[in-house]
C-alpha cells in the first residue's frame, strides 16, 4: 500500500462510498494523475436520490495492470476544540468527526 502522499501509476482510479461495510452505495472515478485531490460527496447514491441518513465508508482504489490496491483516504473537518488527555493519549482535536490526536493530522489548511 502506498504511503501518505506518495505517486500511484495508476490506470484508473475510483472512489466509493458503502453502507453498511458492504453495500456500495455511491461510486465516482478520480483522475489518476490527480496525486492528493479533494471531492465533495452531495449525498446521493448512484441513482442520483438522497441516500438514507446514516455513517458511511469511504474507500478509494487504484487499479494498475491486473492488480487493485487500496489508497489511504483522509477527511477534512474543522477542529472545534483542543484538549489535553491526562490518560497518555496527549493533544486531543475535537471536530464534528470525533475526537481526534495531533498525530493523525496530515495536513493543516
Amino acid at each position: 500500500m502506498p504511503s501518505a502522499g506518495e505517486t500511484v501509476t495508476a490506470i484508473s482510479v475510483r472512489l466509493s462510498f458503502h453502507a453498511c461495510s458492504i453495500l456500495v452505495v455511491r461510486t465516482a472515478p478520480l483522475d489518476p494523475r490527480a496525486g492528493l485531490t479533494g471531492f465533495a460527496w452531495d449525498g446521493r447514491n448512484n441513482a442520483g436520490t438522497p441516500a438514507a441518513p446514516g455513517a458511511y465508508q469511504i474507500e478509494v482504489a487504484a487499479r494498475r495492470g491486473d492488480r487493485t490496491e487500496a489508497l489511504e483516504t483522509m477527511l477534512q473537518s474543522r477542529v472545534d476544540s483542543v484538549t489535553l488527555d491526562t490518560g497518555g493519549a496527549g493533544l486531543m482535536l475535537n471536530t464534528m468527526n470525533g475526537a481526534l490526536p495531533i498525530s493523525a493530522v496530515r495536513r493543516v489548511m
